[in-house]
């Protein structure tokens, strides 16, 4: 694997572990409903981190500031992400220093995508490396985190990951790559508002298996319900599916591909009635995450650098996916806040007016639940 492919999989591997870690932020010291709360606020640091980045890039052009910067951040997050092991999670402390890691996430997220997408300049194999390196670290953090527990090699493993993340960001830079002087085009803006609205509709469409999921992961305290288990492991083979295709014709294969598959999941919305289904929507449901992921990956990689604000548009999907959680976000908190055990939305508990809707699309409902 390249360098650059490396790169892009220790940082995976690390956005992944520590995002996971901070949503058990709060266990035993806040309520469920201020559980729920903690993961959209998450979200908002994430975001605030891609922008927070983009920003800086724009008016601080001096190789030494940037580079003073993020060290900087490096630093920061390699505090946050012993804190996430060392402190307790019914606290305060661990809370706040759970919202420092993502907003940490998120500026390390803008360099690292705005990298990959300056590397499309050199054709360089881009979804190779995003596939390859996705790939690995989700099998990696299944491994260390999931199947086995938080063992002790997961530190370990994130460490080597943070300094072989720190060895790389030199290619980070602008430096890295030649700048955009000819050798891209001008990215037309129907373009980019195609590829947000395709994007979003593909987000749009697993957002309510998202949100039901993790509503019902903090209720059962990640026990019956599990978005970690081993369905999971569907995103490998829809990675790896897109380092071998989506290099091919500059990445024309990547929409229809992505539209296929999405279609195919279409079957989780038949299944959802059947409840000896359930292991099948998971596995249908990571197949629409690893798809979606990699669409908006790839599409706006290519597209950032023939416009006037790369390092906005190059982690916008990401932006994007995280931003799309609060379109039910007020329903999910109310159903809390009222005791109901499903959320607003999903209409399933016993005596709702809606019960035997709900009973139909609640596509995580187990046999006897």
């Amino acid at each position: 694997m390249s360098g650059t492919g490396t790169g892009a999989g220790a940082f995976v591997f690390l956005q992944f572990t520590v995002l996971s870690l901070a949503n058990h932020a709060g266990e035993g010291y806040l309520s469920t409903g201020q559980r729920e709360q903690v993961y959209y606020a998450l979200q908002v640091f994430v975001i605030l981190g891609y922008l927070l980045y983009g920003l800086f890039f724009r008016f601080c052009a001096g190789k030494r500031c940037q580079n003073a910067a993020a060290y900087g951040v490096l630093a920061a997050f390699l505090v946050c992400g012993a804190g996430l092991f060392a402190l307790d999670r019914a606290s305060l402390v661990n809370v706040i220093v759970s919202m420092a890691a993502a907003l940490c996430v998120g500026a390390l997220g803008g360099a690292a995508h705005l990298r990959m997408s300056r590397a499309t300049l050199t054709d360089a194999r881009v979804a190779r490396c995003m596939g390859l390196g996705s790939a690995a670290a989700v099998v990696l953090q299944y491994l260390l985190q999931f199947q086995w527990g938080v063992t002790p090699m997961l530190p370990v493993c994130m460490l080597a990951a943070f300094f072989l993340f720190v060895f790389l960001l030199p290619r980070l830079g602008p430096e890295a790559v030649p700048e955009e002087d000819g050798k891209s085009e001008r990215t037309p803006p129907h373009r980019l508002v195609f590829s947000v609205v395709i994007a979003a509709t593909f987000i749009l469409f697993s957002c309510f298996y998202n949100e039901t999921i993790h509503h019902l992961m903090i209720r059962s305290d990640y026990g019956a319900y599990n978005v970690y288990s081993w369905p999971r492991l569907m995103l490998v083979p829809i990675y790896l599916l897109f380092a071998l295709i989506g290099d091919r014709n500059k990445g024309k294969l990547v929409p229809i591909t992505s539209l296929c598959i999405m279609l195919i999941a279409l079957l989780t919305v038949v299944l959802v009635g059947r409840s000896e289904a359930y292991w099948l929507n998971m596995c249908l449901y990571y197949c629409t995450i690893g798809t979606y992921t990699c669409y908006y990956l790839l599409t706006f990689w290519r597209l950032a650098p023939g416009t006037g604000h790369p390092a906005f548009w190059a982690p916008f999907g990401r932006m994007l996916d995280s931003a799309m959680v609060f379109h039910r976000c007020h329903e999910s908190l109310c159903a809390f806040d009222s005791g109901c055990s499903r959320p607003g939305y999903c209409r399933c508990c016993p005596g709702h007016p809606a019960d035997g809707l709900g009973r139909r699309l609640h596509p995580f409902r187990r046999r006897g639940s």
